[in-house]
């Protein structure tokens, strides 16, 4: 029989189960703090997507010099999918050298946590920062761009009319 709440565990079992179901428990345990830390770090990061949601229609000269904050936001982002699919994969397959019954244990807590389910709703909102972060990422591109070209564009209007400027002074000395 095993209890368990997050930080706390009672465990009754045969002596000779003691090992493999501690094992079982452990790598569950791990495996619960690592997803609840994740959850958490995303719920407590969903006001900046919130902000960041408006870059997607309107960007200004001003929003360009936060472009190194946006930079860590999307980097934030790839390390949470990293860690998602770490969380994953151990999750899906317990523990490297683990015996069945430890194994068992940790998917049986696994299943009565609702861990998979919790990981497709991560994978679900981390897929929504990750298309945020590209959309707004691409639409700052493309205002640096338009915004360099017409600095050019200016900087070609301003030579060309000390151009005829020039032109006009000679034709007029002359």
């Amino acid at each position: 029989v095993i209890c368990w709440s997050p930080g706390f565990a009672n465990v009754i079992v045969p002596a000779e189960a003691r090992q493999e179901t501690l094992l079982g428990l452990v790598h569950f345990a791990f495996s619960e703090v690592q997803i609840s830390r994740l959850e958490r770090t995303v719920a407590e990061a969903w006001p900046s997507l919130t902000a960041d949601r408006r870059l997607i229609y309107t960007v200004s000269a001003s929003d360009l010099a936060d472009d190194a904050s946006l930079a860590e936001r999307v980097q934030r982002t790839f390390e949470w999918r990293e860690s998602l699919a770490r969380l994953s994969s151990s999750t899906g397959f317990p523990g490297h050298g683990l015996r069945a019954n430890s194994s068992r244990i940790s998917r049986g807590l696994q299943r009565k946590v609702g861990m998979y389910s919790r990981l497709e709703a991560l994978d679900e909102k981390i897929g929504v920062f990750e298309h945020v972060h590209e959309m707004v990422s691409q639409r700052m591109g493309e205002f640096r761009a338009a915004f360099h070209e017409a600095r050019l564009e200016i900087l070609i209007i301003v030579l060309l009319a000390l151009e005829v400027a020039l032109s006009a002074i000679s034709l007029f000395h002359s």
